[in-house]
């Protein structure tokens, strides 16, 4: 009725025509006033509600749920028949928070009252399993699995952590439940240390302040250096030979440097696709290649050499056969990852390393503060990086002499790691451990 009376009636006349057929059209605005605004569920309606469709969820999800269930019952039924048959006095692990095989052992040993050590093996700061973020199943705030994600973060708020992705998982929603309904869920999933182990062994006083930084318990870190620093270190000693039988192996110029590179497995640790890895790849080996220097790659463990036999087109190119460990020592330079522990070796040594942080969203922190590091953040910035430490003899010194200033931080590197955690061992375990356990009843008495 207004429409119609606007097309008749001067402007004027509009509201005088609204009153006029008000009764006609109603009280629209008063209706609206009038209608009562619903009051919210009660907190009980709420939480059935959500169980509800976690319940449904759970259902969705059962064939995971089973299986993820059966694997992990097999390995805690084959740890515990494993620790009672052998009954051992300490059980060494190389991470207290991967889900596989070592979660089961933990707690077998716990239940047998075993000693569980963590050994010193790689560095995995918290920021580096951010990258998870990449993966859906593990962003806490977006589907799959949206509503067990948010009983997660409602009961076990410890397993999430912000990311510049936003907040992440350590593990997948069903292996975080199931873990959690078999008692073996690490506290803090995010550092080596942070599960249930008794006790975790770091390289040096740097990783033993990351390690408490971290969350884990000052009490429960032994500085021992790392067994791999030994292997190292006794490399380091026969370094003349060394050099001598890889230039003969490989048929390298004996006047040229040898430039020694462990490229980034980003696509083996799922942190790219396949097209950008192989692009950064070709990149990366041409720059190397055309330094003119004796170039050899030391690919990680989970690269399949068929897969980077091409780099081998380049002359001055090979693709190192021996361990890394074991060839380290021979060379100039060093390029590797940025959050690659064998930074650690090169710095050791006083072989100048360059950290390549050009292909990660976000910077890494691991080695922040350690003197005599070269950082490459700009992919375009690598070829006069690496010319400069090959042709400016005082330069290349001066970073030589830096990192082995850092290394006192790093690490004791003197071959004597294992000594020291046989020596944490003896310590923790038979007449030492019964010896302590009377003082501490005696001082509890007193």
């Amino acid at each position: 009725m207004v429409a119609r009376a606007q097309a008749v009636l001067p402007a004027e006349n509009i509201v005088e025509a609204y009153a006029v057929n008000r009764p006609f059209c109603g009280d629209v605005e008063g209706r609206r006033k009038e209608r009562p605004v619903p009051a919210p569920p009660p907190p009980a309606a709420v939480r059935r509600s959500f169980f509800r469709r976690l319940v449904g969820g759970l259902l969705r999800w059962r064939a995971e749920l089973l299986a993820v269930w059966r694997s992990l019952a097999s390995a805690r039924r084959a740890a515990l028949r494993i620790m009672q048959e052998h009954r051992p006095v300490a059980l060494l692990v190389a991470c207290d928070r991967v889900f596989g095989p070592e979660l089961p052992l933990i707690k077998a040993a716990g239940e047998i009252g075993c000693m569980t050590l963590v050994v010193p093996f790689a560095i995995s700061p918290k920021a580096a399993n951010a990258l998870r973020a990449r993966r859906p199943l593990h962003q806490a705030e977006a589907a799959p699995q949206r509503t067990l994600k948010r009983w997660i973060r409602r009961r076990h708020p410890s397993q999430v952590i912000d990311s510049p992705q936003g907040a992440v998982l350590r593990y997948t929603p069903v292996q975080t439940l199931v873990l959690s309904l078999m008692r073996m869920l690490p506290p803090n999933p995010w550092c080596m240390g942070g599960g249930h182990s008794d006790f975790v062994a770091v390289s040096g006083p740097a990783d033993r302040d990351t390690r408490i930084r971290d969350g884990v318990p000052a009490e429960k870190i032994v500085v021992t250096g790392e067994t791999s620093f030994d292997f190292l270190f006794e490399a380091a000693q026969g370094k003349e030979a060394l050099i001598a039988g890889i230039q003969q192996a490989y048929g390298l110029d004996v006047g040229k440097k040898r430039l020694l590179c462990c490229p980034p497995p980003l696509l083996e640790h799922h942190l790219t696709g396949a097209a950008e890895h192989w692009e950064h790849m070709h990149s990366l080996a041409g720059v190397l290649a055309e330094t003119g220097a004796n170039v050899l790659m030391a690919l990680h463990p989970r690269c399949d050499p068929a897969d980077y036999r091409w780099m081998e087109d380049s002359a001055n190119v090979r693709i190192l056969e021996e361990s890394l460990r074991d060839s380290l020592p021979a060379a100039d330079i060093y390029v590797a990852s940025a959050e690659s522990s064998t930074v650690r070796w090169a710095v050791l040594l006083g072989i100048p390393v360059v950290c390549l942080d050009f292909y990660s969203p976000f910077p890494h922190r691991l080695y922040d503060g350690f003197e005599g590091i070269v950082w490459v953040r700009d992919r375009a910035e690598l070829p006069a990086v690496l010319r400069r430490l090959l042709e400016d003899a005082a330069h290349y010194e001066a970073v030589r002499r830096a990192q082995l200033a850092t290394a006192r931080r790093i690490a004791v590197f003197d071959g004597q790691a294992r000594r020291r955690l046989i020596g944490v061992i003896e310590a923790h375990t038979g007449p030492a451990r019964a010896a302590r356990r009377r003082e501490e009843t005696a001082c509890e008495s007193c």
